[in-house]
């Protein structure tokens, strides 16, 4: 399934083809057997899944404050064996993350209406070293999934992940460099579609 959706994004996006080479190179690694790229004990790496949640009313985006990498970055996190698919994942992510963030208020924007598990975007970047949990360097292949909300909410954050919350501006979200490559496509969507 993974090959299937990156081929499918990289339909819509093909200019991204040479960023993806190491998540194509893991993925055809993997063949049918999709276990090993999930498992985070992978070193060669390993896909993820996370949730975008905007908030157009206020020109807002939700970030949390991650405990381990210390910078603030959208809800997600590992795909684990029990998610049906990386999209399962990235919800699954958003409600242990979020707490309270009510997901029945949350509405999903599909990139792809025809096939809506093909991600928003998918980035590739470097995790560094984690003594404290035995694991090396190693590299994440994100599926991030587009949302928006009406307005903002009250976050509860797992205090094991995250040490904090915030409603960001998006301008100042457009200005973070681990969001180079999604900040244009963020902008080119809500222009498009005025959400």
């Amino acid at each position: 399934m993974i090959r299937e959706l990156i081929n499918e994004y990289l339909e819509l996006y093909p200019e991204e083809a040479e960023d993806l080479l190491m998540a194509r190179k893991l993925a055809e690694k993997a063949g049918t057997d999709e276990e090993r790229i999930f498992d985070r004990k992978n070193s060669d790496g390993h896909f993820t899944a996370s949730a975008f949640i905007l908030c157009p009313n206020s020109g807002k985006i939700l970030l949390l404050k991650h405990k381990s990498l210390d910078i603030l970055l959208q809800p997600g996190g590992h795909i684990e064996k029990e998610d049906a698919t990386p999209f399962a994942a990235a919800l699954r992510e958003l409600e242990e993350e979020t707490g309270c963030l009510d997901l029945d208020k949350i509405n999903y924007l599909a990139v792809l209406p025809d096939d809506p598990l093909v991600p928003f975007h998918i980035s590739t970047h470097e995790i560094p070293e984690n003594p404290k949990k035995g694991e090396p360097a190693h590299l994440h292949h994100d599926f991030g999934y587009l949302f928006d909300i009406n307005e903002m909410q009250e976050i509860i954050i797992d205090p094991n992940e995250s040490d904090g919350f915030q409603w960001v501006d998006l301008e100042e979200f457009y200005k973070q460099p681990h969001f180079a490559a999604i900040a244009p496509k963020v902008k080119k969507f809500l222009a498009e579609n005025r959400v």
